[in-house]
């Protein structure tokens, strides 16, 4: 019997891996101050716990970013990672809410561009994608520090969760996404009995970034956990 023998490609000189790196830097260069996901490790979506009391954003197109500190940022989406899983938490009493809302976030290219990275952003897209309430529980986070959720915050144990549709308000496109893809349908974990609940949304359709913006309706500060899914 004969055997067939193959040999590794030829490691890439040093002067080409350099260029190589050169280019990958400049193309990841200019992400305003989103992070590029690559793992699916579980994430603090806000250094400091929103006290956003009411909704913001709107649908469209803005020059301005849409992240404003201490209340809302893009969690840029990652290569192999089509959709995420949120932990909702914050402050406040047991059984105190608050409302959120997912955005799906574009980046608008700047004139001349066209694919090279070097210049100014153009501007941002906002496209919303579902909503709901989540209520604090008793559970909590833990350690008082070092952790996603601190001990000293509550982890909502009951969320609702409804998706945007040409019907909702605002109208969002988390329907069609969800029915055209075949990637799987958004979903909650709710048990309300003092057990963290989660939601879980399977696809993006390949959008650059997510937001997640909070309105207080009776707890005192609000927040959530981040985790890519592939």
């Amino acid at each position: 019997m004969s055997t067939r023998t193959t040999s590794s490609p030829p490691l890439m000189s040093g002067f080409a891996a350099c260029v190589v790196c050169a280019v990958v830097l400049a193309l990841l260069g200019g992400q305003a101050t989103a992070t590029r996901k690559q793992s699916n490790d579980q994430e603090r979506y806000l250094a400091t716990s929103s006290a956003q009391g009411s909704f913001s954003l709107a649908a469209g197109r803005t020059t301005t970013s849409p992240e404003s500190a201490n209340t809302r940022a893009i969690i840029a989406t990652g290569a192999g990672f089509r959709g995420m899983k949120f932990q909702f938490f914050g402050s406040g009493a047991d059984n105190s809410t608050f409302d959120y809302r997912v955005w799906i976030i574009g980046r608008g290219l700047g004139s001349g561009r066209q694919w090279n990275p070097s210049g100014s952003l153009g501007d941002w897209s906002l496209t919303y994608y579902g909503g709901g309430t989540a209520t604090l529980s008793t559970a909590t986070g833990a350690a008082a520090s070092g952790t996603p959720i601190l001990s000293s915050e509550r982890i909502a144990d009951t969320v609702t969760w409804t998706i945007g549709t040409t019907s909702t308000t605002p109208k969002g496109v988390a329907g069609l996404i969800e029915a055209s893809n075949g990637l799987g349908v958004s979903w909650v974990y709710s048990p309300a009995d003092n057990t963290p609940a989660w939601l879980s949304i399977p696809d993006f359709d390949g959008a650059w970034g997510v937001l997640v913006e909070f309105d207080l309706t009776g707890a005192t500060a609000a927040n959530c956990v981040v985790e890519p899914t592939p």
